[in-house]
């Protein structure tokens, strides 16, 4: 699950940059998935429901996950967008990971941030994916309506979909202080870059 990183930016930074990183294997693309084929949030709302898969609510720090769906900007266009799973070992880390770093490396092997669309595709289509698995989307972040009580939290979120042995589950998580930290056994998912 991705944290929010509440202490020094600045120490933490210093922290990363001190670790040796290794040259990762190649990426492989794990899978497709078409975006461009739902019109909007409300249609994907339904057609999960259909599915009998869960969009969870909310609570006092975190957005109910239906805002977080209807802030997606679903694409007129139909196209495929390739699919990366890593984690940040495979770059050599053995603490967590900033986002901003693990980004920056990513993208000299044209990996980059997972477009929010194709995410929930997957969630549609995701029937394979293992009980307990927690998959970290990276990606641009969402700004929900204010609802939570703690105004400190920062009303940005992105998702995180979930196994589990009652069914699987879309849920939100967000952003809060200097950054975004990534543990090493948490699988992330990011895109090829999209060639146009």
């Amino acid at each position: 699950m991705a944290r929010g990183n509440t202490t020094s930016s600045t120490s933490l930074d210093a922290e990363y940059r001190s670790i040796p990183i290794r040259p990762p294997r190649a990426f492989q693309v794990w899978r497709q998935v078409e975006i461009g084929l739902i019109q909007n949030a409300e249609e994907y709302i339904k057609e999960s429901l259909r599915r009998k898969l869960r969009i969870m609510g909310g609570n006092s720090t975190c957005a109910d996950t239906h805002d977080v769906v209807r802030c997606v900007k679903f694409s007129k266009q139909r196209s495929i967008v390739r699919l990366v799973k890593t984690n940040i070992t495979e770059l050599g880390y053995e603490v967590d990971a900033n986002q901003d770093e693990l980004l920056e490396r990513f993208a000299s092997y044209g990996i980059v941030k997972c477009p929010a669309e194709a995410a929930l595709m997957l969630f549609l289509e995701y029937n394979d994916q293992p009980t307990n698995e927690s998959l970290d989307v990276v990606m641009d972040y969402l700004t929900t309506p204010g609802k939570q009580k703690n105004k400190d939290w920062q009303l940005h979120h992105r998702f995180e979909m979930c196994g589990h042995k009652f069914g699987r589950y879309l849920t939100c998580s967000n952003q809060y202080g200097g950054g975004t930290l990534y543990r090493g056994d948490i699988e992330m998912l990011l895109a090829y870059e999209l060639k146009t």
